[in-house]
């Protein structure tokens, strides 16, 4: 299993309260994540396993991993991995 980066700054956002009320936050979620600075992670907490979101935003370059505290209290991390390091060796243009 892939695991969040451990020292990364983590945005958090709790939408359980909502989604028991019969909201539907996806649009909040989707604006958390436009505003997700690079290295930045995203700890969603939700009262299920938001699966259709991992497609939503695995279609954006993020990864995920999720943990079930209960079966109605979910926590939910998405982050983007490090950018592959440029080849070592090259020569780069000055």
């Amino acid at each position: 299993m892939e695991r969040h980066p451990a020292h990364a700054p983590v945005v958090e956002l709790d939408v359980r309260e909502e989604l028991r009320e019969g909201g539907e936050p996806f649009a909040r979620i989707m604006t958390t994540v436009a505003v997700l600075r690079d290295g930045e992670v995203l700890h969603l907490r939700a009262i299920f396993e938001p699966v259709p979101l991992f497609h939503a935003l695995g279609g954006r370059g993020f990864h995920h991993e999720s943990l079930a505290h209960a079966p109605d209290d979910w926590s939910v991390w998405f982050w983007r991995p490090d950018p592959a390091p440029a080849a070592s060796g090259r020569a780069t243009r000055k």
